[in-house]
C-alpha cells in the first residue's frame, strides 16, 4: 500500500519485471517511475551534490563549486 510498482529497465530494454516503489520519496524515481518517463532521477540533477525526494518532488539542498541552487531549489545554476 501507498508503492507503485515500476518496470524495470536494462540496457537491453525492458526486463519484464517490477519493482515496488514509494514514488513520494524514492530518490531516483521521484513523483513517478522514471523508467517510464513519468518521474526524475533527483540524482541526475546537473551541478547537485545533495538532493533529495519530498513529496514526489526533487529537492537540492546543495550543489558542487561552480554552481549554486535555484531560487525554487529544485536545480543547480551555474555561476
Amino acid at each position: 500500500m501507498g508503492l507503485t510498482a515500476c518496470p524495470i529497465t536494462s540496457a537491453s530494454g525492458p526486463s519484464g519485471d517490477f519493482e515496488c516503489l514509494d514514488t513520494n520519496n524514492e530518490l531516483e524515481s521521484c513523483g513517478g517511475c522514471a523508467s517510464i518517463g513519468q518521474g526524475l532521477d533527483c540524482a541526475a540533477i546537473e551541478g547537485a551534490w545533495n538532493v533529495g525526494c519530498e513529496q514526489g518532488t526533487c529537492a537540492v539542498y546543495t550543489c558542487i563549486a561552480g554552481f549554486r541552487p535555484s531560487r525554487d531549489g529544485k536545480s543547480c545554476i551555474a555561476i
